[in-house]
């Protein structure tokens, strides 16, 4: 009721089941990672992170965060991917960033973590989270 209310007008294909007292629909995990300390600290260089869907790291989105990789010389990048189980896919996408001179040493595949603390403890090796567009 807080985010669509009672008298709200706007038109839904579905049903809405107001249920009292909440907002979402979500149990936390039971058990969380700790906070780690920054991984550039640990690692003498800065690692940007993204577990954004493949398909919306286009073109124009790698030619951009290979431009801040040579802006931050010796950075890495991690991303996080349930596609990159395939090898072809994860050629596929290191070569479009050797295409902007950025080596297969500086990126970091990932396919999805077996569990959602080990999927939350991966943020633990960013530094700093890139989003698409």
């Amino acid at each position: 009721a807080v985010v669509d209310p009672p008298t709200s007008e706007q038109k839904f294909t579905e049903e809405l089941v107001r249920l009292p007292g909440c907002f979402l629909c979500y149990t936390p995990p039971s058990c969380i990672p700790d906070v780690g300390e920054l991984p550039a600290l640990r690692n003498n260089y800065v690692t940007f992170g993204s577990f954004s869907c493949l398909a919306k790291i286009g073109p124009n989105c790698i030619a951009l965060w290979a431009r801040v990789m040579h802006e931050v010389p010796g950075s890495h990048l991690l991303v996080k991917n349930k596609g990159f189980y395939s090898l072809d896919v994860q050629t596929t996408f290191i070569n479009q960033f050797k295409a902007h001179g950025i080596g297969e040493h500086r990126l970091r595949l990932m396919a999805l973590a077996p569990t959602s603390f080990d999927h939350l403890n991966t943020y633990n090796d960013m530094d700093i989270a890139l989003d698409t567009f």
